[in-house]
């Protein structure tokens, strides 16, 4: 059997052992980081499942959270930027906060925004910040045209409710975003961008387009992964 470092004592023992023999530890070679990454593809499978089998009626609340449905409106081309606005989804943060609560009310009363973003003034753009099952997300909004520009969710480790519900978050901003009609193809490179940051060494981002949307994903040692959505160029 093959043989890994202690995430303890950093002595080498079977992959297989449940403890290690020499400081005790349990699940000597299997590291949070290791754990989060098998729960985050364990999402994905279980996402891509569940889509393929449920009909198209809204989802309720015991469903995967991959399986969000899609809002009734499309959403519209991402805007270039311009001498007087930089680049944007192509509606404000209320457009964007409707369009969550669509998806969000099935997962519960906690999860939809009840009152509009409280924005914040910038030198160069305006924020907001909105915290939902203890997942801090950030929306930056175009100073001239009040239009969302991005929005930036952090994720942390946790224990695997934290953790689908982190998910869970992810794919209501992305699906929000890309107009909800591409909720397959969100969960997949969600799933895979995430996995790509976690395996980098370098702390690159990793990052892929759906539709009108970029998807990034950062590694930041020490404080955890920073998902952002912004438009496409």
């Amino acid at each position: 059997m093959a043989l890994a470092p202690c995430k303890e004592c950093k002595k080498e023992v079977s992959t297989g052992a449940k403890t290690c023999p020499n400081c005790g530890v349990k699940d000597p070679t299997i590291t949070g980081t290791d754990k989060f990454l098998g729960l985050i593809l364990l999402i994905g499978i279980v996402g891509v499942v569940v889509y393929a089998c449920s009909p198209s009626s809204p989802p309720k609340e015991s469903a995967s959270p991959a399986a969000v449905t899609a809002p009734a409106s499309t959403a519209p081309a991402a805007q270039p930027a311009t001498e007087d606005t930089r680049p944007n989804f192509g509606f404000d943060s209320n457009e964007f906060r409707t369009r969550f609560n669509s998806l969000a009310k099935d997962f519960g009363n906690g999860w939809p925004i009840q009152r509009p973003f409280t924005i914040s003034n910038g030198s160069k753009k305006n924020t907001w910040n909105h915290t939902i099952a203890e997942t801090p997300m950030i929306g930056t909004v175009d100073k001239q045209s009040g239009r969302l520009e991005s929005v930036m969710v952090t994720v942390t480790g946790g224990d695997n409710t934290k953790t689908i519900n982190t998910m869970s978050l992810l794919l209501i901003v992305g699906n929000s975003l890309t107009g909800g009609d591409r909720r397959e193809q969100v969960s997949a490179t969600l799933v895979r961008l995430m996995k790509k940051a976690m395996d980098s060494k370098d702390a690159d981002t990793a990052s892929d387009s759906v539709g009108n949307v970029t998807i990034s994903a950062t590694l930041i040692q020490g404080m955890g992964m920073l998902v952002a959505f912004t438009p496409a160029q």
